[in-house]
């Protein structure tokens, strides 16, 4: 995770050039474009005056298991991250007083995204 104060759009964009080419893209059987890792973006924004945050999430493609063991491998970890986030989501929904960031590195990380 990164953490860094802009100061101007170019700045901005840099930044998300980076990110973009820090994410894995694979072919899979199904998607020819697929993305195979999980990429969090948070954005604060302020002003003398106002404060805005945006959340830009992408997360990896959940596909069938291949019998490649390589593919098989991967696409066990992405459903598992899913997964976790699934049982986040649905404990935050139901209003739970325990919240299961800790399963999972992609719930973890979500867990610290500030709020600006």
């Amino acid at each position: 995770m990164t953490k860094k104060i802009l100061h101007n759009l170019q700045e901005a964009e840099e930044v998300l050039l980076s990110a973009m080419k820090n994410r894995r893209i694979a072919a899979t059987k199904g998607n020819v474009n697929s993305s195979r890792s999980h990429m969090i973006i948070t954005v604060c924004v302020t002003s003398e005056h106002h404060t805005a945050q945006l959340n830009l999430v992408d997360l990896a493609g959940s596909e069938r298991v291949s019998e490649n063991e390589t593919e098989r491998n991967e696409g066990v970890a992405i459903n598992s991250g899913l997964l976790h986030l699934l049982r986040v989501v649905a404990s935050l929904a139901k209003g739970s007083s325990f919240i299961p960031y800790r399963d999972s590195k992609l719930t973890f990380l979500l867990r610290g995204i500030v709020i600006c």
